[in-house]
């Protein structure tokens, strides 16, 4: 994740576990952590990544055919492209990618869509 990003994060936000005071500076140099000490902290929180999270580990927990990295890499991104084009995000009441106003966005029926598309190249 470390060489992908290209940078450190500015900040990082967990929860009151005391082992992230010793290994957020080792691995993370800088970075202003933020730590979250009870559910009534309102500075920031961290409920649209567990959300994120859960949705994830939903999706592997049925997941097979991952024999090696390369399959692996095609499921994930097949699932980013579920995520952000077809699947509706009740807090949005949209798809990510219609929200952001990405050009070429899939309306209508996004599956449909998507096939088609992914046909034409």
């Amino acid at each position: 994740a470390r060489g992908i990003a290209e940078k450190r994060p500015e900040f990082i936000i967990t929860d009151g576990c005391v082992s992230y005071e010793q290994s957020i500076p080792l691995a993370l140099g800088n970075a202003n952590h933020i730590r979250l000490k009870t559910i009534k902290d309102k500075r920031t929180n961290n409920n649209v990544m567990e959300r994120l999270n859960g949705t994830i580990r939903e999706r592997l927990k049925v997941m097979r055919g991952l024999q090696n990295k390369e399959t692996a890499d095609l499921m994930t991104e097949s699932f980013g492209n579920y995520y952000n084009h077809i699947k509706i995000h009740s807090a949005l009441g949209t798809t990510p990618a219609i929200k952001a106003g990405i050009k070429g966005t899939i309306e209508g029926n996004r599956w449909m869509e998507l096939l088609k598309k992914s046909f034409k190249n």
